[in-house]
């Protein structure tokens, strides 16, 4: 039964015609190229699902360092970001920016390991994929699978009809082979640039190149220790075989994880769960004893049932009968619905609508007292919290925000509504 498979893709630009690869458990098979269809019966000829991992192209993604002062995990969560912004061409808002793992330098600073991707470019490769049928488990790019065991050590790989990638201690490049010499010669003449002291060479062509010797030349003659390696594998199996997936950054963070994924397939339904689990607290008495005979539990059951009643309705002075003082309680919040009164349910059917309409909301919880709906949710930024914010206020509701936090790039916030007088 297969455990693993790693699916690399080709550069964004010729992803929609070019041909993917894929490997199941690092082994060579009849079959390792083709469409994203054929991807997909592979994989369901398989039976069970595979953990499916997919390498994006070293063009699409930016990997580097960068340096901040120490800090607790939610603040580093803001502080990363900014500090990889004088890298990037384009804006930060439109980056996904990915952390790998962070270490200390010296007292004050962490030093974190960083992939970039542009949000568009992710968004599409994942819709590609599900569009075929493909979900990945996590998301890499193809050079962190040739991560360098050693800090003073680079990594090359050279591979038919497709850049080569250098992977430094502090970045990664992929440069056409012919740009590769010029390239490394101007890198070697800069002083900022600490050279490795050993440069580790995947050779995946079928035969030697005039490269080769040139590059050999270059690397001795800087003091760095050369150690050429030929392979024999396809590519995709070689990267497959050679990747540490524990070592390497998921570029499926936040938004774009998979579990926000499910959440947002889930989202449609979780208003109704949250009332159903509100109007299942007002279920009587009679219906739980149809499962328990067991004469001890009636008066606990009737304890709970007077506890909720207080609950549900506070400004109740004398509790006898507590599911019959519920129905009237029921019946009496249903007209006050025909006749312009603020029970939950009209309150509810107000800001649901509101709620259906912001994509990244999370409901976690609702609690109605005394004209009063508490929510307790979780949203993508507090630039949306502000837009439920106002989106509420414009249909007549009261908004407080009791409070509101970030946890892990994401703001958990507790609200309470009114409908106005």
């Amino acid at each position: 039964m297969a455990a693993f498979c790693v699916i690399r893709l080709p550069a964004l630009g010729d992803l929609e015609t070019g041909q993917v690869s894929w490997a199941i458990d690092g082994q060579e098979s009849e079959m390792t190229c083709g469409t994203l269809d054929e991807c997909r019966m592979t994989l369901q000829s398989l039976g069970k699902r595979p953990r499916i991992m997919v390498l994006l192209s070293t063009l699409d993604v930016l990997s580097t360092r960068v340096t901040t002062p120490k800090a607790k995990k939610s603040q580093l969560q803001t502080l990363v970001p900014y500090a990889v912004e004088e890298q990037l061409a384009e804006p930060l808002e439109s980056q996904q920016v990915a952390h790998g793992s962070s270490i200390s330098l010296g007292e004050t600073q962490l030093q974190h390991h960083v992939s970039v991707v542009r949000q568009e470019t992710l968004k599409t490769c994942l819709q590609r994929l599900q569009e075929h049928g493909i979900d990945p488990d996590k998301v890499f790019s193809e050079a962190d699978f040739i991560i360098p065991k050693e800090e003073d050590q680079w990594s090359l790989l050279i591979e038919p009809d497709r850049p080569v990638i250098l992977h430094g201690n502090r970045f990664v490049l992929a440069l056409s082979p012919g740009d590769l010499i010029p390239v490394l010669k101007v890198m070697f003449a800069n002083p900022d640039i600490t050279l490795p002291k050993r440069c580790v060479v995947h050779d995946l062509t079928e035969e030697s190149q005039a490269l080769d010797q040139d590059l050999l030349d270059l690397l001795e003659s800087h003091e760095i220790t050369v150690d050429w390696q030929t392979h024999s594998q396809t590519p995709v199996v070689f990267l497959a075989q050679q990747g540490d997936p524990e070592r390497a950054i998921n570029l499926r963070q936040g938004e774009f994880s998979r579990q926000q994924a499910l959440n947002r397939l889930w989202q449609p339904w979780r208003l109704s769960a949250a009332l159903a689990g509100l109007l299942l607290l007002m279920i009587p008495a009679e219906l739980w004893l149809q499962t328990v005979d067991q004469k001890h539990r009636l008066q606990d059951i009737r304890q709970q049932s007077v506890e909720i009643f207080k609950a549900t309705f506070p400004d109740a002075k004398r509790i006898i009968n507590p599911q019959q003082q519920m129905q009237n309680r029921l019946n009496s919040l249903k007209k006050a619905g025909l006749t312009g009164e603020k029970p939950f349910l009209s309150l509810f059917s107000i800001v649901s609508p509101v709620f259906g309409q912001m994509s990244d909301l999370t409901l976690e919880s609702l609690r109605y007292r005394d004209q009063t709906l508490g929510c307790k949710l979780e949203i993508g930024s507090f630039e949306k919290l502000d837009l439920l914010k106002k989106s509420l206020m414009d249909r007549g509701i009261e908004v407080e925000i009791q409070s509101a936090t970030t946890e892990q790039g994401r703001v958990r916030a507790q609200l309470q509504l009114q409908q106005k007088s």
